[in-house]
């Protein structure tokens, strides 16, 4: 589970489009990232199937980032499909409600994870989705899931949702960087691990961008959490 990985406190968003320039990229930083979250851009491109081409480069836990937003039944193949094809967590939208993320909580089986998203972090989530954060929360706490996703460039909100889901349950914080989020601040909020994506792959060397973060996230997590 992505707990157990927990070093560098660093996911990488792969949300590129080419599959051989994705798993050149996720090679190459590798030794500073914990996770690799694959993005839907990847997923519709190369289907399932990347996943096991990814472990054939990489040992690397993969947070398959679908965002799940339908029924139940639907909700089930979709988990099952994901993880047959060895993906190591799921993201599911939270504002579904409690039946979808148990069914995704019934095929993770208690080896993989259930992430769900509570909020976006782009700025027209507090149209319909901020309200229902905190009932999110609750409902991920309730039904088995094994953790959260947090707007990271909104570290209140992190601070909140720790406080809600308690100390068992992962939270990871995506909207760092580019989307304004701080180095370092969501994991003094609360969160375990902080997404990046453009802010590694969009630089001139992401070898040493990853490192970078990799040193500043690992002395921000021995401060501990502010929350």
């Amino acid at each position: 589970m992505l707990k157990d990985h927990l070093k560098n406190h660093i996911i990488l968003a792969l949300d590129l489009e080419e599959p051989i320039k994705a798993i050149e990229l996720l090679t190459a930083v590798a030794p500073y990232i914990d996770v690799v979250k694959v993005g839907i851009p990847l997923i519709l491109f190369e289907g399932c199937p990347i996943f096991r081409k990814i472990k054939e480069h990489v040992d690397l836990p993969i947070l398959a980032d679908i965002k799940l937003a339908d029924v139940p039944h639907i909700a089930r193949k979709v988990s099952k499909m994901c993880f047959s094809f060895g993906a190591d967590a799921i993201t599911v939208h939270g504002f579904v409600g409690p039946s979808t993320i148990e069914a995704c909580v019934e095929e993770a089986g208690g080896n993989k994870d259930v992430i769900v998203i509570t909020e976006s972090t782009h700025s027209d989530a507090s149209l319909f989705m901020e309200s229902a954060a905190k009932t999110i929360a609750e409902i991920a706490r309730d039904t088995g899931a094994t953790g959260i996703q947090s707007p990271g460039n909104r570290p209140e909100h992190v601070s909140s949702m720790r406080q809600i889901v308690g100390e068992d349950l992962l939270i990871v914080s995506c909207g760092m960087g580019f989307q304004g989020g701080e180095e370092g601040k969501a994991l003094r909020a609360g969160a375990d691990f902080e997404i990046y994506g453009r802010s590694i792959y969009d630089k001139n060397n992401p070898v040493e961008e990853a490192k970078r973060l990799s040193s500043v996230l690992r002395s921000t997590s021995d401060l501990g959490h502010n929350f």
